[in-house]
């Protein structure tokens, strides 16, 4: 049923069907609102409410359904066996009171049922385009002056479904007729109260249209599927709803203590992932950005405390990827982009699916690959803000050549060295087909070009360099020309691959230590502090002083000079004697770097064997975690330990993170320092 769902349900139908999507109907439903909008003519938008879908199919009509799609007796027969045998049970008092069968209805949760529903709704889909066809309803026009029209006359997302016609009275009394018969047949009810009619432009007599299809007058803009329906695309107020969420979310995280890193996994894992479904649409304005990076930056930096705390580390190096000395909070901005940008390529290598040829049949195509740039105002168009981004897929892409009926051979990139408009402009200006596509310029015998005039001595060599160029190619294949996405092997536009392309601050530093911090398999919080003493950023006596308060100078563990990271964790006279005890045991030398950064880096080289590097790469963080709650320590209880206690809690906490990691078998300090 999966295999042939698509080639039976018509194309307004966006669920459960490969290669459709949520997103598509709500894509179709603005730009249709858009054009109705622009034209300032008097339209309805009706969204009918389905009541307990799935309970109410009537099986006779869905078995007739299906016949007259085709299918044989004796699938018909499995169908109607798949359900129609369905028992059921009622607890009454936590007891079961027998079974008893249904007469109507598909079983939720049944993977065969999404299917036979599609398969019922598909009885309201030819109802209204046999009424399109007999001039009974209007859609909303979406082609542009003096192309053949388009008409949206109506979107289906399983039960929820959108119905556009004219503001008259008569398309409304043929439209209730329609659902009256499609409630009849297929036993389906539509929910009158929670149905709604939005009026497009000024409707003068909308009460009136209201009472004779039953439903309520809304108002737009509303939320068609989660997303903003006939809203302006560029306003800030539909990011109202996303900003809520984000601070619900940490209204309920507030009353728990949480780490950084506890704090980092929900930013990464929630509140980034909680926008993605609008950006993955609408453009994010700039205001909302600014909104969303300070609930976030808040979070990280202050987690459940009202009283305002610093913020370690500027947040622009925050929200690079890790390897590059961030956290991998995502930039809103580019991810945004980045979702976008998947439009285009999706439009480049079309299937012909209905939101492709809304937006052919409205903006003008600029070649077979895209449309021309969008210079009419925003307003509910949402194509203005993705086509904006064409030049960046543009530039990481190029063609792929099949059949050659798409490829331009001048303008498009297919050539391994680019554009031969760019790379020949001279040849370019001699010949007369300059519009030609790759099909019409190859024959059987090689390449056909036709030249203006007869060429100048020294024109010859450059189009012998010319031939020379475009020699090498292997003839058309069967199949239809793509847009190559160059930044990965598959030639897949990948969301992440994007974002990566874009974000300007991800050329890796050199150097630095990400594996060290983020791959040792040391406690998350822990990667934090880590990540805290690499970037110089831990609250130290002199990162305070910064900050405008006065404390007192010298290092609360030797006393003797000016407390900062690299003093405190690598050169401290208290802090090199816990480096010995890993040092001396292994027989190894080593020069104590001047940075954190550089000591996680040269640590991992300092002659360990490779099978023991993971266990060796715990120590610095061991030491630093022990060093850092001795600190503390005297700093704000005034409890001063030991070096020998220290020294125990370094390899005491060691020891518990190689048998929560490596093996159980380590029951001993001796066990610790031979394992690494």
């Amino acid at each position: 049923m999966k295999g042939v769902i698509g080639k039976l349900v018509d194309s307004q139908q966006m669920a459960f069907i490969k290669g459709r999507q949520i997103m598509d109907a709500v894509l179709i439903a603005n730009e249709a609102v858009d054009s109705r909008d622009k034209k300032k003519k008097p339209g309805i938008l009706c969204r009918l409410d389905i009541e307990k879908a799935y309970d109410h199919v009537n099986w006779r009509y869905l078995m007739k359904v299906l016949e007259m799609m085709g299918f044989g007796q004796k699938w018909l027969k499995w169908m109607e066996q798949c359900i129609s045998t369905v028992c059921f049970s009622v607890l009454v008092n936590g007891s079961p009171t027998g079974f008893f069968q249904s007469y109507r209805g598909l079983r939720q949760g049944d993977p065969l049922s999404p299917f036979l529903f599609l398969i019922a709704m598909e009885g309201l889909n030819n109802m209204i385009k046999t009424a399109k066809l007999r001039g009974w309803i209007k859609g909303f026009e979406v082609a542009r002056e003096g192309i053949d029209s388009l008409e949206v006359t109506h979107l289906q997302y399983a039960d929820d479904t959108l119905i556009f016609c004219d503001a008259e009275e008569d398309q409304l009394k043929h439209l209730r007729l329609i659902l009256v018969l499609f409630e009849g047949v297929t036993g389906l009810h539509i929910n009158w109260r929670k149905s709604l009619m939005y009026p497009i432009n000024v409707v003068n007599n909308m009460s009136w249209l209201a009472t004779i299809l039953g439903g309520k007058v809304g108002t737009l803009p509303a939320t068609y599927l989660g997303l903003p329906l006939g809203a302006k695309s560029m306003s800030i107020d539909i990011w109202n709803n996303v900003i809520e969420k984000c601070e619900k979310k940490l209204a309920r995280w507030k009353t728990q203590y949480l780490s950084m890193g506890g704090r980092l996994t929900l930013i990464n894992s929630v509140l980034n992932a909680l926008p993605t479904y609008m950006m993955s649409l609408f453009p994010i304005p700039p205001r909302v950005t600014k909104r969303l990076d300070s609930i976030r930056r808040k979070f990280l930096w202050q987690g459940n405390k009202e009283k305002k705390r610093f913020h370690l580390v500027k947040w622009k190096s925050v929200i690079t990827g890790k390897k590059n000395g961030g956290l991998g909070i995502k930039n809103l901005n580019l991810q945004s982009k980045a979702l976008q940008m998947k439009w285009l390529w999706k439009y480049a290598n079309g299937n012909q699916l209905l939101w492709e040829r809304v937006i052919e049949a409205k903006y003008i195509p600029e070649d077979k690959w895209m449309t021309k740039e969008v210079t009419t105002p925003y307003g509910v168009s949402l194509w203005r803000s993705i086509r904006n981004l064409w030049d960046e897929v543009k530039n990481n892409s190029k063609v792929k050549v099949f059949y050659g009926r798409k490829t331009m051979f001048w303008k498009d990139n297919w050539h391994e060295k680019g554009s031969l408009e760019e790379l020949f402009p001279d040849v370019y200006n001699l010949v007369t087909f300059q519009q030609g596509f790759i099909a019409d310029l190859w024959t059987l015998q090689g390449w056909n070009f036709n030249f203006r005039r007869h060429l100048n001595d020294w024109e010859v060599q450059r189009v012998v360099d010319f031939l020379n160029t475009v020699e090498p190619f292997n003839g058309l294949q069967t199949g239809k020309d793509v847009l190559w996405w160059t930044r990965n092997n598959r030639g897949v536009y990948t969301v992440s691959r994007a974002y990566k392309l874009m974000d300007q601050t991800n050329q890796q530093i050199k150097n630095w230590p990400w594996k060290q911090i983020w791959k040792s398999r040391i406690p998350y919080k822990v990667s934090c502090f880590v990540w805290l003493l690499a970037k110089e950023a831990a609250l130290t006596q002199d990162n305070v002083m910064k900050r405008g308060i006065t404390l007192c100078s010298r290092c609360f563990l030797c006393g003797e000079i000016l407390e900062n990271v690299n003093h405190l964790f690598l050169h401290c006279k208290y802090t090199q004697q816990l480096w010995r005890i890993f040092l001396s045991h292994k027989g190894i030398s080593w020069t104590m770097p001047g940075k954190v950064s550089k000591a996680l880096k040269s640590w991992e080289e300092a002659g360990v064997l490779a099978k023991n590097r993971g266990r060796w790469r715990l120590i610095p963080a061991s030491i630093w975690w022990a060093i850092w709650k001795e600190r503390n320590s005297r700093c704000f209880e005034s409890i001063e330990n030991s070096v020998q206690k220290v020294k125990l809690n370094c390899i005491l906490l060691l020891c518990f993170w190689c048998n929560q990691l490596y093996s159980n078998d380590i029951v001993s300090i001796i066990d610790v320092l031979d394992s690494i």
